[in-house]
């Protein structure tokens, strides 16, 4: 039976695997809320390890993959890794060409990863809202409402109804994860970060995931390529600063390096 409703974001059909990206954006929520963050906004820095910053030594604040009671109680496993992490960064303070080639992969695959997730799930969504959801469950009612209730008008009458309803609810989502999470600010604020403080916040990422979803999803006319420039500029700016340990200029190529690339992906798309 064809669809009697309007489709006016029609889509292809999504990549499969689509159900791994709710836990995905939940986990994003978990990493960036302010309880598992300290004052510089590390996501990986939880409020247990805070409580003991007194009782801790400066290596076990180092890094994120020494558990609370330092490095005592450091499995050998755990202990290679960290090791393998501190010689990691430190070999890269130093950026030669070939340590910046790498450095530039490392940070074009992470950031290919972070925009086919968010590109996926807002597609996801849209196909659900707009094309599943109307023909394999509004239309069928409507249909039935039709034939059977005498006073009931015909589909084509009352289709619109769908439209007005499903975008005032995406709109009332987008708002509530603003009034949750905050505000994620817009492409205004990114530019004005890496000019002003010199990396992207990951903890408005999970913000503007949501927000940004909603919004496409609700029939904006805008679409994902400023929220992607935030998250790709984002992901790059909390290795550069919770892994690498950069400042400065180094950590502000981080995040430029990620915004450059999501302008690669997002054109790759419009072709």
């Amino acid at each position: 039976m064809a669809n009697p409703l309007p489709d006016p974001l029609a889509l292809g059909r999504p990549p499969s695997g689509c159900v791994i990206y709710p836990l995905v954006v939940t986990c994003t929520w978990v990493c960036g809320h302010k309880k598992w963050s300290n004052r510089n906004g590390c996501a990986f820095r939880c409020s247990a390890m805070l409580s003991t910053r007194g009782n801790m030594g400066d290596s076990a604040m180092q890094d994120p993959l020494l558990p609370v009671g330092g490095e005592q109680h450091v499995s050998p496993m755990r202990r290679k890794a960290t090791a393998s992490l501190r010689a990691f960064r430190e070999s890269m303070q130093d950026l030669t060409p070939k340590k910046m080639l790498l450095l530039v992969l490392m940070f074009g695959c992470g950031t290919g990863v972070v925009a086919w997730v968010y590109n996926s799930f807002f597609e996801a969504v849209v196909h659900l809202a707009w094309e599943i959801a109307p023909e394999k469950l509004v239309a069928p009612a409507l249909t039935h409402l039709s034939s059977n209730v005498s006073w009931f008008p015909a589909v084509s009458k009352v289709a619109w109804v769908y439209t007005v309803l499903l975008s005032t609810t995406f709109g009332f989502l987008a708002g509530l994860v603003q009034r949750l999470l905050g505000s994620p600010g817009d492409l205004p604020d990114t530019v004005r970060d890496i000019h002003e403080q010199g990396y992207i916040s990951i903890n408005k990422s999970p913000s503007m995931f949501l927000c940004s979803t909603f919004s496409i999803a609700a029939g904006g006319s805008l679409g994902p390529e400023a929220p992607l420039l935030a998250l790709c500029g984002a992901t790059c700016s909390w290795f550069g600063k919770s892994v690498l340990r950069y400042k400065g200029q180094k950590l502000r190529n981080c995040a430029l390096l990620g915004m450059v690339a999501c302008l690669q992906y997002a054109s790759s798309l419009c072709c």
